[in-house]
Order: structure tokens, then C-alpha cells, then sequence
């Protein structure tokens, strides 16, 4: 009788690390000693203003809200207020929402992977259903990240995918094992 491979491990751990990272919890906001923070404070309105400062800085020290021309201590101001504190933050957002992504997709691919081409000891319908789970809570994490770039100065909590990952870890490592017996009763059947 031929031998079947063992199931390669899926490694999760880089994956499960994205959902603590501690710039979720972050309200990442302006610099609060700038004289137009208390009145972006007071509307809690930063990712709003953010969102319009693109559109000041094209508009050639326009407002692009009243169409007023503004002075260079309000463009200073801005530049205080969004910091380089503020842009660290927001990149650490962007490299965080595209980090997961990567490796959301690399994992995905993984799985299907050995579902296209399972086990004969593997319980494919059960891993299949695991998948569908990981890729819609996968989904819903792509979405709040995506939320997070927008409105930096929200707190975000990723929905966690370790209960799926315990459930996939068990069913390769199910597969594995009686691959594993398989094995051994062959070499000790081979030795007779």
C-alpha cells in the first residue's frame, strides 16, 4: 500500500498577532496643543478635517469648505495639529490593514490548497466549513480595517479567528496522526 503525505501545518501565528496590535485600540488624532485642537476636539471632527486637508492642500490655501482664502497661520496650524506623531500612526494603520490582508490571503490559499488536494484521513466537508468561517470572519476584519484608515481616531476590534485555527490545527492533526499509525503498521508489516 502506498503512503499518504502528511499535511503540512498551517502557520497562524503571524495572522493571530495582527488582532492585539496595539494601534486598534489607538484613537490616533492630532496634536492636542495646537490652536485649532480644542475646536476639533469640541466637534470630534479630526478625520473629517484629515479628510479635507487633501483637499486644502491642492486648493492652494483655499478652504475647500467655505471657499475662503486662509491665512498662513491656519496652514500652519494644520501641519501642527496632524503631526509627524499623527502620520507615524496612521502609516502603522495602513502597513497594518495590508499586512493582514497578505497574510489573511497566503493562509487562504494554504487551506484550499489542501482541500483541493486532501488527505485520505483528512475530514474535508468539516475543513471546508472552517474555511467558509475563516474567510467571512476574514472579511469582516478587512472591513474594520478598512474603517480604521478612514477614521483613524476610532478604536477597532478585529474579530478573533483563534477558535477556527484551533479547529483547523485539530483536523490536520487528526489526519496526521492516523497517517502516522498508518506508517508505523507498515514498517512493522515490511519487517516480517
Amino acid at each position: 500500500p502506498t503512503t499518504e503525505a502528511s499535511i503540512p501545518a498551517v502557520d497562524t501565528s503571524t495572522l493571530l498577532a495582527h488582532e492585539t496590535n496595539p494601534i486598534l485600540k489607538k484613537r490616533v488624532i492630532g496634536k492636542d496643543d495646537v490652536d485649532i485642537a480644542a475646536m476639533i476636539k469640541k466637534l470630534a471632527n479630526s478625520d473629517w478635517v484629515r479628510q479635507g486637508r487633501a483637499f486644502y492642500d491642492v486648493n492652494d490655501g483655499v478652504c475647500p469648505f467655505c471657499q475662503q482664502e486662509t491665512t498662513d497661520a491656519f496652514a500652519q496650524s494644520l501641519n501642527e495639529y496632524f503631526d509627524e506623531a499623527f502620520v507615524t500612526d496612521s502609516k502603522a494603520i495602513d502597513d497594518l490593514a495590508t499586512n493582514y490582508a497578505t497574510d489573511a490571503s497566503r493562509l487562504q490559499q494554504q487551506l484550499a490548497a489542501i482541500i483541493a488536494a486532501p488527505s485520505k484521513f483528512l475530514d474535508v466537508e468539516k475543513l471546508k466549513v472552517e474555511k467558509e468561517l475563516l474567510d467571512a470572519k476574514v472579511t469582516l476584519n478587512d472591513q474594520r480595517l478598512a474603517g480604521k484608515k478612514k477614521e483613524a481616531s476610532h478604536v477597532v476590534e478585529l474579530e478573533s479567528l483563534s477558535n477556527v485555527f484551533v479547529e483547523i490545527k485539530a483536523l490536520i492533526d487528526a489526519a496526521n496522526s492516523q497517517e502516522s499509525i498508518l506508517q508505523e503498521i507498515h514498517h512493522k508489516l515490511a519487517k516480517f
